[in-house]
């Protein structure tokens, strides 16, 4: 999860993209990070910025679920 965060923070800044093409793709909505996965493992994750756009940032395939680490160092 993390290393998709990191991706779709760099995508979101550093990838050019006109004015006019985040226009065609962004809608109002509250500053966060989602990310929506089908049944079928697709995703997209979309990034709102403070001033409420939100832009779909990264798209992709075989999403996996990984539970969270144990905090049991004998595990």
């Amino acid at each position: 999860m993390r290393r998709l965060l990191a991706v779709a923070f760099w995508v979101a800044f550093f990838v050019p993209a006109s004015a006019e093409a985040l226009s065609l793709q962004c809608v109002p909505r509250e500053p966060l990070l989602e990310v929506l996965v089908s049944q079928g493992g697709s995703f997209t994750a979309f990034l709102t910025f403070p001033d409420g756009l939100i832009c779909p940032v990264a798209t992709g395939e075989g999403w996996r679920d990984v539970p969270p680490a144990s905090s049991d160092p004998a595990a």
